[in-house]
This record gives C-alpha cells, sequence and structure tokens, in this order.
C-alpha cells in the first residue's frame, strides 16, 4: 500500500487536459481575425480556414500544430519579402493587397502596419515552439492492435 504525504499534495502536477493561456490568446486573436474578415469581406477563404484551424487546436489535432507552425513561418517569409516590395514600387500596402476603399489607408501607415505584423508573427511563432504548447497537442492514445 503506498503511503501519502502532505508534501505530494502540495506539488502541482503537470495538467496535459488543461489548455496553455498563450494558445487560447493565440486562438482568440485567429478568431478576431477570421470574424474580421468576414465582416469586411476580405479573404474569406482565409478566415474559413482560420475557424477550421481553430477548431482543430481546440480537438488536440497533431496536424494542426504543424499547420500553426508553417502559418507562422510562412508569414515570416512574407514580411521578409515585403519591405524589399514596398521600396520597388511606389504604392502603399492597400493597393498591392487590393483593399476596398472603405479599409485602405495612405502609405505614411506602411511601416506601422509591417511593425503590427512582425510584432503578430513573433507572437505566433513564440507560442507554436513552446513546449507547454507542445504537451497540448501530445496524444496518448495508441491505435496499435498487436500489443
Amino acid at each position: 500500500m503506498k503511503q501519502f504525504s502532505v508534501l505530494d499534495s502540495q506539488q502541482p502536477k503537470e495538467d496535459n487536459n488543461k489548455m496553455p493561456k498563450r494558445l487560447i490568446t493565440l486562438l482568440s486573436l485567429y478568431s478576431i481575425l477570421a470574424i474580421t474578415g468576414f465582416v469586411f469581406k476580405v479573404g474569406v477563404i482565409i478566415s474559413i480556414l482560420l475557424l477550421v484551424l481553430v477548431i482543430a487546436v481546440i480537438g488536440k489535432q497533431k496536424s494542426s500544430l504543424i499547420t500553426l507552425r508553417a502559418i507562422a513561418l510562412l508569414q515570416a517569409v512574407v514580411l521578409i519579402i515585403l519591405p524589399f516590395s514596398l521600396s520597388q514600387s511606389e504604392t502603399s500596402l492597400s493597393v498591392i493587397f487590393q483593399f476596398p476603399s472603405h479599409i485602405s489607408f495612405p502609405s505614411e501607415y506602411d511601416i506601422w502596419v509591417v511593425a503590427l505584423l512582425c510584432g503578430i508573427c513573433a507572437l505566433q511563432i513564440w507560442i507554436s515552439f513552446t513546449k507547454k504548447v507542445i504537451g497540448w497537442f501530445t496524444v496518448k492514445n495508441n491505435l496499435n492492435l498487436i500489443q
């Protein structure tokens, strides 16, 4: 019979059933971006894919972790190329991405938009590569019938 002490009950146990707060933050950011895309009718297909990704992350799908990482790294590559493409033309970001006229902005704010996108990208990369988030996606199910 195993003896339990007071010290054993006070030590925090790692709980994989609880979603990390940073992942909740990223999922809420994705949800807000998707809803904003629906409201302004910009990138509706991407908005649908973001909502599907949010549902997959909540379902602890291992492929959604790979997708989170791929989205973050692809966004980093786009942000590396973006200043070069802005320097090659005299147009603003809203003209390059062909935003509707009611959400377009002047070219003086391009640097602020790029800085905001860099911050969001850094947040995504940090969240998708942390140990707690990786621990959320480890599934203990073994579908091997021979064992």
